[in-house]
């Protein structure tokens, strides 16, 4: 029977009903609420059963691949299945911000460096999903999400993979070839899609080459109201050449993307990121873009644009006012938790202005976001150039045969009125599920509990039932002792518990445990909100460092840049192993202050494996500098001694000629730094006068740097500054105190 939920329903006993999110003839969207899950989610429920058990065994292995895609440019399937009742669901993440469609409007061209970002992070979510053999089939802007993630940079996301099959063993679709359908938007369709040919990765790259043309130039390179012609056109005529300003390696990448064989195409997704990044530096000058960083292939964050990027954004004149280009993080004090700096202008209204000519404007207004559920037809705007609303177009009847030059297809033949094909114009945002043949593509899932047990397990925990829940998930976990789920819920009743270090730590503990078992638990949201609270516990400073250090990997970047700019510092130890996996990243470089911390050496060198050659080697550094606002630091500590005895480790013996003299320097570098301290009065120039030293003058200043009476000023840092004359006490820096070096 059809199913019809209305708000305020109950399915499967535990999905709560909030609202009727999309409709089309094959399923509907709800917004819902779910056990275990904080936020609000979005449910796909197929409104029709399917028809028959192997029918519906078929459709449920197609679709169990999408709960196994973890990448961040993928929009989250958190569970999918098959319900007795024979609908098949799928529990999606419920994403804010807009299409690709609604950013940009199309009509005008695109900067050429915002483009590239757009069809890089569109790479690196389709190399994840062709690395376990899904190809969307279905890729244009409409299935392009412009969301944020948990750190609130923008990313883009490709949605409804509804159409997406396995491309597993080489079996073709023979069962769909013989219908006479072929799937996909015609206007975003790959030649050999046209054709009726099997589609693989490449036909992915063909579409996103049609974006980026479409983005590049204003218009796509086929247009035609009949989507007959528009196919054909696929097949068989080349693409016009791009505009004149677009620089000539960007337009070789888009035309490999294009080429009509695809075996001239780029081979695999992969190939087509490292393109755009080796064209990069030819579509931003540094006058606009100063710095732009492409991320590898190991990363998982979206693209980061230099700071004080000047690329305004393009925005649909019907949409809201989203950033593509997030920025890097800015050096200096880390932004508020959520805060969000994006440049929104009118480009593309107009001919492109000159690098360095654009101003941004406006700012990001989460509250201007719609919601929008993965693949629905909710904001989604009709695009005038061809008359298809909603998800994929089914050409059907004798498209193949016309389209292959008569070629003969088994069981495929014109219509019978002999007029063109049909198109099916249902707003569908369902998934057309083409089973894959090949038996060996099935998925395999977690071996672990089935959904009801995860639901009352959840709602026990949620419901502060603690001890129920611990009773229940125990012999869970004996069963099922490499669950990375319900490793994970363990966590969860041991943070929930009393509020005490000890139960704290055993929660960190077993979140650690479940990453150890799956490490894709840090793409998801839930599960890295909920550790990220955990690790910045006061309780479990230490601990929590090195949980970050040996588990999370650039994950836990976020979190470590956190520590090592907190006004109160990390042993020394801790603090290098944290600045040794920060510089790992180049993004990283102006997020950190990377003076202070050697400034902090001369603190902690007595804390250093080798202290003596340690408070050298931060001595050096600051004199070559040549800044005053470090002397109080120079002032305000004291070389290490040289350890003595006959039974020094071979490092000691080694770092105590590093002591040798160094009382000397340390003399040698105050002595510069306070020479270089602007006198009172001076405008905050040096001002150097033959005079005799210790001669004072009202006004006047001294080649020592300033003599006063009442002393030198040695100390005017903006670090903290010392008076060294007259007695005065030097005022203390935080990490003075929290170092107990000064009251």
């Amino acid at each position: 029977m059809p199913v019809d939920l209305q708000p305020g329903d109950v399915y499967a006993g535990t999905i709560r009903i909030l609202g009727i999110l999309g409709v089309g003839s094959f399923a509907r969207v709800y917004e819902v609420e779910a056990p275990g899950y904080p936020q609000r989610l979005a449910l796909k429920l197929t409104r029709e059963p399917v028809s028959s058990g192997e029918q519906a065994q078929r459709a449920l292995r197609e679709i169990t691949i999408l709960r196994s895609l973890t990448n961040p440019h993928v929009v989250r399937t958190f569970d999918c299945g098959l319900r007795p009742d024979g609908h098949i669901y799928l529990l999606m993440d419920l994403l804010q911000g807009c299409t690709l469609d609604q950013w940009h409007d199309f009509s005008e061209p695109l900067h050429p460096a915002q483009a590239v970002t757009v069809i890089h992070q569109a790479c690196l979510g389709l190399a994840e999903a062709h690395a376990m053999g899904v190809v969307h089939r279905d890729i244009k802007p409409e299935n392009i999400f412009i969301t944020r993630d948990h750190d609130g940079r923008e990313v883009l996301k490709l949605v409804d993979f509804g159409i997406a099959k396995l491309s597993g063993g080489g079996t073709k679709d023979t069962r769909m070839t013989k219908a006479g359908l072929i799937f996909g938007t015609p206007a975003y369709m790959s030649p050999e899609q046209a054709m009726g040919m099997e589609a693989d990765a490449r036909a992915d790259l063909y579409a996103v080459g049609v974006i980026l043309y479409e983005m590049l130039s204003g218009s796509p390179p086929f247009e035609s109201d009949d989507p007959v012609k528009l196919v054909r056109m696929q097949v068989s005529k080349d693409p016009p050449p791009l505009p004149d300003d677009v620089a000539p390696p960007l337009a070789e990448v888009v035309m490999t993307l294009l080429a009509k064989d695809r075996d001239e195409r780029y081979q695999s997704a992969t190939q087509a990121r490292e393109a755009l990044e080796m064209v990069l530096p030819a579509v931003a000058s540094s006058d606009v873009i100063s710095g732009v960083t492409i991320l590898g292939s190991t990363t998982s964050g979206p693209i980061l644009l230099s700071p004080g990027s000047s690329i305004p954004i393009a925005v649909s004149r019907s949409s809201s006012a989203l950033s593509m280009a997030a920025t890097r993080y800015p050096t200096g004090p880390l932004p508020a938790p959520g805060t969000l700096a994006s440049a929104v202008a009118g480009y593309g209204t107009g001919p492109l202005p000159p690098p360095g000519s654009l101003e941004p404007s406006g700012s990001f207004a989460p509250s201007a976001l719609p919601t929008l559920p993965p693949g629905t037809g909710a904001m989604r705007r009709p695009r005038s150039k061809l008359p298809l609303i909603g998800g994929a177009a089914v050409l059907v009847l004798g498209l193949i045969i016309w389209l292959s030059s008569g070629d003969d297809v088994e069981g495929v033949g014109p219509s019978e009125d002999g007029g063109p094909a049909t198109v099916s114009n249902d707003d569908d945002d369902g998934p057309r599920m083409v089973p894959a043949e090949d038996e060996g593509s099935m998925l395999i899932i977690e071996d672990g509990p089935d959904q009801d047990q995860l639901a009352e397990l959840d709602r026990l925990i949620f419901g502060d039932k603690l001890d129920d829940a611990q009773t229940m998930l125990k012999p869970l976990l004996d069963e099922y002792s490499q669950s990375a789920t319900l490793l994970w819920r363990q966590g969860r009743i041991y943070d929930k518990r009393r509020n005490n270090k000890d139960n704290k730590r055993k929660a960190l503990i077993a979140y650690g445990e479940a990453l150890d078992k799956n490490r894709d638990l840090l793409s998801d949201q839930n599960f890295y909100a909920e550790l990220n609270t955990l690790l910045e516990d006061s309780k479990l400073r230490n601990e929590a460092l090195d949980f970050a250090l040996r588990k999370m990997g650039r994950h836990g970047h976020k979190f470590l840049l956190e520590l090592v700019n907190d006004d109160k510092p990390l042993p020394y130890p801790d603090r290098t192993r944290a600045l040794q996996e920060l510089g790992k990243v180049e993004e990283n470089q102006p997020l950190v202050d990377w003076k202070r911390h050697q400034a902090l050496d001369l603190w902690q060198a007595d804390q250093a494996p080798a202290p003596c050659a340690t408070y050298r080697e931060a001595l050096e550094e600051v004199s070559g500098w040549a800044d005053p606002k470090y002397l109080g630091d120079v002032e305000g500590t004291k070389p290490p001694k040289a350890k003595t005895g006959d039974d020094l480790t071979e490092t000691e013996r080694a770092d105590a000629t590093k002591c040798e003299g160094l009382d000397a320097r340390r003399a040698e570098v105050i002595a510069q730094l306070q020479a270089l301290i602007p006198e009172e009065g001076t405008g905050g120039e040096l001002v150097i006068e033959d005079e005799p030293e210790g001669d004072s003058k009202s006004g006047g200043s001294s080649k020592s740097g300033g003599s006063k009476s009442g002393g030198s000023k040695s100390g005017g840092s903006k670090s903290g500054g010392s008076k060294s004359g007259g007695g005065s006490k030097k005022p203390c820096k935080v990490w003075e105190k929290a170092l107990g070096k000064c009251k």
